[in-house]
């Protein structure tokens, strides 16, 4: 029984839902995106941070109102590979989440769309490291 309680107080402390989140920008349809400061992690010139994306509209059959993404960027190329994709069905990565697989050709580098929320979400990770 202490195992059980003290894996859910780990899970509960190292959720990327509990991370210090920093908004990023807002899209014209209200959706929010964020970054999760306190999370980032520095190697070389690769950079590794949650983004957290607040929907306001849910388009899918879940209900999704939150997504939260891994991403591994690399800041001299400027360009990022996509590691996780949560999807939760309250905003700010809360409710019942469920981990996506991510197919292959996500896992590969990419180079973001000038102006795209991930050119600018890595953009400004790449300037906190």
């Amino acid at each position: 029984m202490k195992k059980i309680l003290l894996i859910l107080i780990c899970l509960l402390i190292y959720s990327p839902s509990h991370s210090k989140w920093e908004e990023v920008l807002t899209s014209g349809e209200g959706d929010v995106t964020h970054i999760g400061i306190d999370r980032i992690k520095v190697k070389g010139e690769n950079v590794f941070y949650w983004e957290l994306h607040n929907i306001s509209k849910p388009k899918d059959m879940f209900n999704t109102k939150s997504v939260m993404n891994y991403i591994q960027g690399h800041c001299d190329e400027f360009k990022y590979k996509l590691l996780e994709d949560v999807r939760c069905v309250e905003p700010m990565g809360e409710g019942g989440c469920v981990k996506n697989s991510i197919p292959n050709e996500l896992k590969q580098w990419s180079y973001p769309i000038p102006n795209s929320i991930r050119d600018i979400t890595l953009n400004k990770v790449c300037k906190l490291r």
